[in-house]
């Protein structure tokens, strides 16, 4: 996007004296940080992947999903998607994010099947996560946040079908130079996906804003504690950690599996 803002505003950027001069500079840049970005996105894709991978297995410290902050997480989270590969919601739904840069990798690249092959199950994916917050009670920041993912995915849908589909870079630099969002859209109807994804952007960037501040209040006056139910999930696993040692009583000190795992759970909660 840096790249594209020196390429339409070289003259303002690099002055107005030598135009010429100007849009060759602007195009320098734009390569280079191309290429930067091609190289990022593969090295943040491959590494995604990795850790999907091993995340998989639950030998592996830190990735047995009991911490503190995940217990409290899943106390009330919609239904688990997929159970043989996802342990929880927040595992499949977070999914979408390794999708999201593999798709932008091959926008990057200028493939525009296999951008359509991903951007296809990522938004499949993302309507499936917002119908579960949708109607699983206490999943109102959940909620808006995929709303905003999707809007976004909509928006960079849009985006990269004018570019990979309508190829608006084959727009002469004069009339990138006069387009502009949101007063002047231009004639060119090859800008008029660039022009439609910047208001979704819009519309989801309100979001953003009026969400987080909804989320701000409630945290603040101690509505989403409460919705969540942390207090009630503090009881509950309590009340487990006692019956899982007085059951350890009842068997003259030998600990069964099952009070063990019990153990595990609760004190790696509390």
């Amino acid at each position: 996007m840096i790249g594209e803002f020196c390429l339409e505003n070289s003259a303002e950027i690099f002055g107005n004296s030598d135009p010429k001069a100007a849009t060759v500079r602007a195009q320098e840049i734009y390569d280079q940080l191309d290429t930067i970005t091609s190289y990022m996105l593969v090295v943040g894709t491959v590494w995604l992947g990795l850790y999907y991978i091993v995340s998989r297995c639950k030998c592996m410290p830190y990735f047995d999903r009991t911490d503190t902050f995940t217990l409290k997480l899943n106390n009330r989270s919609p239904p688990q998607r997929f159970s043989i590969l996802f342990r929880d919601f927040d595992e499949y739904a977070m999914v979408h994010v390794f999708l999201w840069c593999l798709k932008d990798v091959m926008w990057q690249e200028d493939i525009a099947w296999g951008y359509m092959c991903i951007y296809v199950p990522t938004f499949i994916l993302l309507i499936d996560v917002l119908y579960l917050s949708a109607t699983h009670r206490g999943q109102f920041m959940e909620f808006a946040h995929s709303i905003i993912t999707v809007l976004w995915l909509l928006s960079n849908g849009l985006w990269a079908y004018g570019e990979l589909v309508e190829d608006d870079d084959s727009v002469d630099i004069t009339t990138r130079h006069v387009y502009s969002f949101p007063s002047n859209p231009t004639t060119d109807t090859r800008l008029h996906w660039r022009y439609a994804a910047g208001c979704v952007f819009v519309v989801a960037l309100t979001l953003v804003m009026v969400s987080h501040m909804a989320w701000m209040v409630c945290t603040h006056t101690g509505v989403l504690p409460l919705q969540y139910g942390y207090e009630t999930l503090d009881t509950e696993l309590s009340e487990e950690l006692v019956q899982a040692e007085e059951l350890d009583s009842d068997l003259g000190g030998y600990e069964s599996p099952k009070a063990r795992q019990s153990k595990v759970v609760v004190k790696g909660y509390i």
